[in-house]
């Protein structure tokens, strides 16, 4: 695992240990590495920690931040977590709702939301302006 040390720690949740890595120099929006790798904000977005999705969006992590080979963007993550506050800040933070993502469906965060049969974050999406003919 080539990941830098804020992404491994990010999926402990701890803000307080999350926090120590970022005084020490970790940055924010180190690129996701290796296949299915991830930044920080897309894995804060997987696990469908709004808070450490708020904190690391109020840090300047780049919401749009390109998915690695196999991986996917914050926004897709968030809507694979099904966590709708998560997504919402994502959209807030400017989140490219149409983007495809860098794996083999190369699916869209809409058409993710629509197989997983999530009409609330269909709709959340088309309202955000998803192309419902991508």
């Amino acid at each position: 695992d080539r990941s830098s040390i804020l992404q491994l720690v990010c999926r402990s949740g701890d803000l307080e240990l999350i926090q120590s890595v970022l005084d020490a120099g970790a940055d924010v929006n180190a690129p996701a590495v290796g296949f299915q790798g991830l930044t920080a904000l897309q894995i804060a977005a997987e696990e469908g920690d709004s808070v450490l999705t708020s904190f690391f969006l109020t840090l300047g992590a780049d919401v749009n931040a390109e998915a690695a080979e196999g991986g996917k963007t914050a926004l897709q993550a968030a809507v694979e977590s099904g966590n709708l506050e998560t997504i919402r800040q994502l959209l807030a933070a400017g989140a490219y709702v149409n983007n495809t993502v860098a794996r083999n469906e190369e699916q869209t965060a809409l058409a993710v939301a629509v197989v997983d049969g999530n009409i609330e974050i269909t709709r959340l999406l088309l309202d955000a302006g998803a192309n419902a003919n991508a």
